[in-house]
């Protein structure tokens, strides 16, 4: 969290790469996984600078770590920052914009600010508002030259979507040229596209290892779907331990959560009628119940068919599953509760 604060404070002094840095894990909602500890936020709350207040308002506005969301004063602080001078704020207002969040100005007026500050999203936003893609090549080539590796992710998607309409070889070439600007710039996106490429071989030969190299970088990025695909490879190969290790990188992710449970019935299975059955019964619930919090049907599906209730408050699983026991006991010999976790 230190370096956190160094580089806020880096970016309010006009650190080009903190400012670069600060860009990148707005853009990637990577900020979402952080820890807000009291000493982050006595520096953001006594701190005037730019990206201080910038920060500030991001958590207020997602009501990140334990605090409360408070839209209003959100767009009070993005206001403020962009007054200061901000670009990234303006963009966090276009957005709003966009989701009919904020209305006090244009949308065509803070886009146009915040590319005139020289914002590569700005950039990025204006190309990705045309229709046609083959007509913005120029706004999508000047915000890849402002240092926006999305846009160069976006390309080199529409140029394998061609390629994989009409197989032509060029399609191909520009794709990967793009993404390997991409994986220049750090995009995770690019990472988690070429890893998927060389693993199924689409497009290239397949190519396990370098699929494993760039599902890690994706992973050290915080991509979540790289960090599922990674606990499935090793799921398949019967590496339970690194399985688990990925699946619960995954933080938010309900696929990690259902498989998670499954991995966690089936030691259940292991271990009958030892005392670690109910530890492993007790691990598979509260995966399977974050599921279901999230209306994923396959969770409701699999906690329905072990008796035990999807809406069950995650703090009583521990009564749930000495109840479903009690009621297995008493009644599995007339072929009652005889399903195998």
């Amino acid at each position: 969290m230190n370096s956190l604060i160094t580089n806020i404070r880096d970016a309010n002094n006009g650190n080009e790469d903190a400012i670069c840095q600060i860009s990148d894990d707005v853009s990637y909602d990577r900020d979402h996984q952080w820890r807000t500890t009291p000493e982050l936020m006595e520096f953001l709350q006594n701190d005037n600078g730019i990206y201080s207040i910038y920060y500030l308002r991001r958590i207020l506005m997602y009501g990140l770590g334990d605090n409360t969301q408070d839209l209003p004063k959100a767009i009070e602080l993005f206001e403020k920052a962009s007054e200061l001078g901000c670009s990234d704020a303006f963009m966090s207002l276009v957005i709003m914009s966009y989701a009919n969040e904020y209305n006090a100005q244009s949308l065509d007026f803070l886009l146009n600010k915040a590319k005139s500050m020289n914002n590569p999203h700005a950039y990025f936003y204006y190309a990705m508002s045309k229709p046609n893609i083959k007509d913005n090549m120029d706004d999508f080539a000047k915000a890849i030259e402002m240092g926006s590796s999305q846009s160069a992710v976006v390309l080199a998607m529409h140029f394998m979507d061609l390629f994989n309409e009409n197989d032509d070889e060029k399609n191909l070439k520009l794709a990967l040229e793009y993404y390997e600007i991409g994986i220049e710039k750090n995009n995770p996106n690019a990472y988690f596209d070429l890893a998927t490429m060389y693993q199924n071989g689409e497009g290239v030969k397949v190519n396990i290892d370098l699929a494993l190299e760039y599902y890690q970088k994706a992973c050290e990025l915080l991509d979540t779907r790289a960090m599922v695909n990674l606990g499935s490879y090793y799921r398949c190969k019967n590496d339970e331990k690194n399985a688990i290790k990925y699946y619960k990188m995954a933080w938010n992710d309900i696929q990690a959560f259902i498989n998670l449970g499954k991995i966690y019935l089936l030691k259940s299975k292991d271990y009958k009628n030892t005392a670690k059955e109910d530890v492993y019964k007790k691990k598979a619930i509260t995966y399977l119940l974050r599921g279901s919090q999230c209306d994923d049907p396959e969770c409701v599906r699999i906690l329905m068919r072990i008796g035990i209730d999807p809406d069950l408050d995650i703090n009583k699983i521990d009564d749930a599953i000495k109840l479903n026991n009690g009621m297995r006991k008493m009644f599995g010999n007339y072929g009652a509760y005889d399903i195998d976790w």
